[in-house]
Order: structure tokens, then sequence, then C-alpha cells
């Protein structure tokens, strides 16, 4: 094999020889600007979920025993009483 000026100071001898040093290196010391995030770590809910909604919005039509109604004004009286009841 044929070494390089560069191969015989201890530099790689070539360019995807390059990139996958530099790759082991990140690899190996991650970069102190990456923050530590704890994935097992969830955020706090802040209000009720669309699933919440939509099921209360639901039981908002069932109450109606279906008769016509808007489903829009459903789901936003069902997202203000969730929210206003939390």
């Amino acid at each position: 094999m044929r070494f390089s000026d560069g191969a015989a100071a201890g530099k790689p001898e070539s360019r995807k020889e390059t990139i996958m040093a530099k790759t082991a290196r990140s690899i190996e010391q991650p970069s102190s600007v990456t923050p530590e995030i704890d994935p097992s770590a969830e955020a706090p809910r802040t209000g009720p979920t669309q699933d919440d909604i939509a099921l209360r919005a639901y039981n908002i039509y069932l109450d109606r025993e279906g008769a016509a109604g808007d489903s829009l004004e459903d789901w936003l009286q069902a997202e203000r009483e969730l929210t206003e009841s939390k």
C-alpha cells in the first residue's frame, strides 16, 4: 500500500478516512453544546388532549340524542368545559 506524505506523518490518506475519523471522534466525545435530555421525562400536560375533547364532544352529541347540531360548536363547548374544569 502506498502512503502519501500526509499518511506518513500520521494523517489520514483519503477524504473517506478523514470523514470516518471525524465521525469516530464525535461519537467518542459528545459536543459540550448538546444538552443532556432525560428521555424518560415527560412534559407536563397543560390542558386536555384532543382525544379528551373528542370524547366530550361526542358525549355532547349523544346528549342531544343525535339531533341536528354543529360539530364545531360541540368541539368548542367540550374544549371550554374541559379547560375550565382543570
